[in-house]
């Protein structure tokens, strides 16, 4: 079992979400997945012409973030990569609208979702669908981030996880 699966099910075994605040956390790239080894997974057996286009489009749409800001209240969910647009979130499960700063003129339908203990975001675009899946660990101060990324449009959904751990305590509460 690899690493990063020891780490998902020591994660999935304690997690719990973190008390109302603001968090920052900083990436650890050991703990992480290859995005761009996952997106040639999943571009691999494309045709010849579609697949560097394919390849091109999804690493422009999945940069690995270095910094992420976590604001959870009562009733939402914000989250900030590298100071980019946040994605707030009622945490009833309403859509809302929100505007991706990497492809600037697209407007999105996002909502939030809670299972057990993976808190996720749900992105809809006409041609395809993108979860983030946070899975906290508020013993060790980290939070897992499997994305998923599926359209008819690929093979395969795109899958990889991000682990990032927490720079500070609590900033702020709610």
């Amino acid at each position: 079992m690899t690493m990063l699966l020891k780490l998902l099910f020591a994660l999935a075994n304690a997690a719990a979400l973190p008390a109302a605040g603001t968090y920052d956390y900083t990436l650890v790239p050991d703990s992480s997945d290859d995005v761009k080894g996952a997106v040639n997974h999943t571009v691999e057996h494309m045709g010849f012409f579609t697949r560097p286009i394919a390849r091109k489009r999804l690493n422009r749409l999945n940069p690995i973030p270095h910094h992420m800001q976590v604001t959870i209240t009562a009733d939402s969910l914000s989250v900030v990569f590298d100071s980019l647009n946040a994605m707030v979130t009622p945490l009833n499960g309403a859509e809302v609208s929100w505007q991706s700063a990497i492809t600037k003129d697209d407007v999105y339908q996002i909502h939030a979702v809670q299972q057990g203990d993976t808190l996720s975001q749900v992105i809809s675009a006409g041609d395809g669908e993108r979860t983030n899946a946070y899975l906290f660990d508020e013993g060790s101060g980290r939070v897992a981030l499997h994305v998923t990324l599926a359209s008819h449009r690929l093979p395969r959904p795109l899958e990889y996880t991000l682990v990032f751990r927490r720079d500070s305590t609590v900033m702020s509460s709610r």
